[in-house]
């Protein structure tokens, strides 16, 4: 009997959330205020521009929980920048308890980082957003 009771509070516990979530299920199921109706992830999901998204965490130079987003540009994206090969592009979200912000957006161009956007120039981050959830 005792061994059922523990079972049963271990899943009741899980389904109310009391062991948190991880960093990227914060970000995957958080919204922006410009948009709260719509998750991060479904606005990488929905958005044309990429033919596919995947997240992972990574710790920052400084120790920073950040999760990163990559997301593979179609083809005809990548020939209307005339290069060639895949290139992803790379969103860092810096994770700080429940709070979330977009700090850095970079092409990914066969290993090579070039920062397209950063949270130094705001209006950077706000057009990259603005990219994902617009397309």
């Amino acid at each position: 009997m005792k061994k059922i009771i523990l079972i049963f509070a271990l899943l009741v516990s899980q389904s109310f959330g009391f062991w948190g979530s991880s960093s990227i299920d914060k970000v995957k199921n958080g919204a922006f205020n410009f948009n709260p109706n719509i998750t991060v992830e479904k606005a990488f999901n929905k958005c044309s521009n990429f033919t596919s998204v995947s997240w992972s965490e990574e710790d920052g130079r400084n120790g920073e929980n950040l999760v990163v987003a990559k997301a593979k540009l179609t083809n005809k994206i990548v020939r209307e920048l005339r290069a060639s090969g895949s290139i992803y592009m790379q969103y860092y979200f810096l994770v700080d308890g429940d709070n979330f912000e977009l700090i850095q957006v970079a092409a990914n161009n066969n290993g090579r980082l070039t920062p397209t956007a950063t949270r130094n120039y705001p209006e950077t981050i706000e057009k990259a957003l603005q990219d994902i959830y617009n397309n």
